[in-house]
């Protein structure tokens, strides 16, 4: 049980990161 509640908090980990490098990059230009 442990195990899939790891794979679903880094898959929104993950995306939630992804989602918001992009902003940063245009921040920074």
């Amino acid at each position: 049980m442990l195990r899939v509640i790891a794979i679903y908090f880094s898959k929104f980990f993950w995306g939630f990161k992804r989602s918001a490098e992009p902003h940063a990059l245009r921040r920074q230009i």
